[in-house]
């Protein structure tokens, strides 16, 4: 009997041991950042100093395919438009959307152009029209301040 008691005990233990690892692992405290109201296609998910970031792209051009406007603006203005828009979406150590903080991304090309951009506060993240017009690899920094949080990242993407 009391073997029993005590191996139920133990798998208890060991099943509680497995949730928090589980949960733990989806981040903090089990909470995981909600991508439904973000704009664009998710591109890269990472942490800083306990800050999750979500990095979602929108193809210029395919959302001005879909709206109604777009017969009204001149080719030129077409042409001139950046290919992209980048929006980084940032939630604290908490799972608290950050809403109050400065951002920018050095986005360099595999050429080696460069293209800096401060992004603007929008729909809960921060975005800046960047280019991806050419095929390659482009390294993209981004310079994040909060309060007294000065958090950077750094990742590749191919376009």
């Amino acid at each position: 009997m009391k073997i029993t008691k005590f191996l139920s005990l133990l798998m208890m233990c060991g099943l509680i041991i497995a949730a928090q690892a589980v949960a733990m692992s989806e981040g903090h405290q089990g909470h995981k950042m909600d991508h439904s109201a973000h704009m664009g296609k998710l591109i890269r998910t990472t942490k800083v100093d306990g800050f999750t970031f979500a990095y979602h792209l929108i193809d210029m051009k395919e959302k001005m395919a879909t709206m109604d406007q777009k017969h009204t603006m001149a080719a030129d203005a077409m042409e001139n438009m950046k290919s992209h828009h980048l929006m980084l979406y940032i939630e604290g150590p908490k799972g608290e959307k950050i809403k109050d903080a400065k951002v920018g991304y050095l986005v360099t090309s595999s050429d080696g152009n460069k293209q800096k951009a401060m992004t603007m506060a929008m729909t809960g993240g921060y975005g800046a029209d960047v280019d991806f017009k050419a095929a390659g690899s482009y390294t993209v920094k981004t310079k994040v301040v909060h309060g007294e949080a000065k958090l950077a990242d750094e990742f590749e993407y191919t376009a």
